[in-house]
Formats: structure tokens, sequence, C-alpha cells
């Protein structure tokens, strides 16, 4: 009896061992395969122009996004049992890189937060990655003295519909820096006002150039191709739309169901249009 129940135990670490190697095989895989992106690398890169040098960034994905650069972050996930009230307040965080769940909890716990407008959008594999601009919502004296990026500036003047006073920003940021993600698709939104579609045009695929395995990057081109192509009509915008869309998908498959949504809600913005063939949501 000793010994088959010896051999009963043996036999069951055995197996253990054999379904945690197998199941963690399969997220190495997923990992260092399926997912092979560089989001983060991108999103230092990125981070570090748009900011201004004294920004503390904290949040679930503060560190990530920091993590390369020479920015100070923490990280700190909300929706937590003992809410402390006055972490704003005694820490001069400037910035929270937060996730929508994240964020939703925020605002539970911090009602200041909520309606703050985010200052650029990052995507960490499969996931939607929102940067806040804090540095005034608290009564931290160093938070309340960092001066915002004149990117940040003209991102905070397009959501109050200023949009010539953004555009001084801008060109007054672009002086000093190379086109990033943020910046060339906020450039984007500015130029859209305008009406200047060849414009747009040329900075999408200079971004998508530049990020080629930048999902978000990838949707916002197809997404302005397609707009484009059932307002005009023109097969070969719709042939662009596609190749952009397959190409996100194909760098982060996992989304898949975003960018059928975000092909869905354009189709219902232009009713009767034709929908390329191979589309997503199709």
């Amino acid at each position: 009896d000793l010994r088959l129940s010896r051999n009963l135990l043996i036999g069951g670490l055995v197996l253990f061992i054999a379904l945690t190697a197998v199941a963690n095989g399969f997220r190495i895989r997923r990992m260092h395969y399926l997912d092979h992106n560089f989001n983060i690398a991108e999103a230092n890169d990125d981070i570090a122009q748009i900011l201004g040098p004294n920004a503390v960034v904290s949040g679930s994905y503060g560190p990530a996004i920091t993590q390369n650069t020479n920015l100070k972050s923490f990280i700190h996930f909300f929706g937590v049992v003992d809410i402390d009230s006055t972490l704003f307040d005694r820490q001069p965080v400037t910035h929270l890189a937060v996730d929508m769940s994240n964020f939703q909890e925020a605002v539970k716990a911090f009602p200041q937060l909520d309606g703050m407008p985010f200052v650029a959008t990052y995507w960490i594999r499969d996931t939607e990655v929102k940067l806040y601009n804090i540095s005034k919502a608290f009564s931290n004296p160093e938070a309340n003295a960092y001066e915002e990026s004149q990117y940040e500036q003209a991102a905070l003047m397009m959501h109050r519909g200023q949009a010539d006073s953004a555009g001084i920003a801008m060109d007054a940021f672009m002086e000093n820096h190379t086109l990033t993600k943020s910046s060339g698709l906020l450039m984007c939104d500015m130029l859209g006002k305008k009406q200047r579609l060849q414009d747009i045009r040329d900075i999408l695929d200079r971004l998508a150039g530049m990020y080629p395995t930048d999902f978000y990057v990838q949707m916002q081109a197809g997404r302005f191709y397609l707009t484009t192509a059932l307002i005009s009509k023109d097969p070969a915008l719709m042939d662009l739309s596609r190749r952009y869309f397959e190409r996100g998908i194909k760098v982060n498959r996992f989304r898949t169901e975003y960018a059928n949504r975000l092909v869905n809600q354009i189709r219902r913005a232009f009713p009767g249009r034709t929908q390329p063939a191979g589309q997503p949501g199709g």
C-alpha cells in the first residue's frame, strides 16, 4: 500500500510538472511568436519626446511605458480595498498611464478625474492604455508646477476646440522634435479640421512605415483610407484600407474584434456604400 501510494504521488507530480510545462510553453509561444511586437519600446520612445522632463508617471502602466526613459514613475493599481485618498496630494504625480478598467476605478476613488482628457493612446499588446495629465488636478505643489510640453498644450487645446492655438503649439513642438506616433496622430486630427486629406495621408503612410508592428497606427491608417474610400467610392483607397487593417490584425490578432467594430462603425456612418472584399467585419 505504501509503495502504491508512493507511485501515485510520483505519478501525480510528474503529471503536474508536465501540465505546467505545456501551459508555460503556450504562454512563451504567444509572447515570443504569436504576439511578436515592440509596442513598449515604441511607447518609451514616444513618451520621452512628448512629455516634459519633470513628469512623474503612475498608474498600472506607468513603469512599462517609461522604463527606458529618464522620466520618473511608480506603479499604482486602482480598485484596491483600502483607498489612499491623499495619494496624489502627497506624491508629485503628473500623469497616469492606465487601461480603461483602472481609470474607471480611479474615477470612483478620485471624482476630480472624471471627464479628464487623455493626451496620448498606446496599445501594450492587446490592451489599450491612455495617458492622462493630472498635474493640476490635486494639491501637490511639485505636480502643480509641472510645465506641459508644447505637444501636451496642443493636445489639450484640441480637446477644448481651440484648433488654431493647438496648431501654433504643435508647430513649435515640431521645430525641436522628430515625428513620433502621438505627435503624428495629433497632427492628423488638426489637419482633419482643415480637410487637408493629402497631408493626412502623407503622415499616416509615414507613421505606418515607421511603426510597422504598431496595431494602433495601422488601425488609424486603415480607418482613414476606409472613410475616404467610402466618400469618394475609390476602389484603390478601399484596397489600401484593407491592407492596413490586415497588417494591424497580423501584429495583434487578439484585437480582431476591435478592428471589426471599427469597420462596422464607419460602414454605418456611410450606409449603402460598398465594403472591399476581405475587409475585417465583412
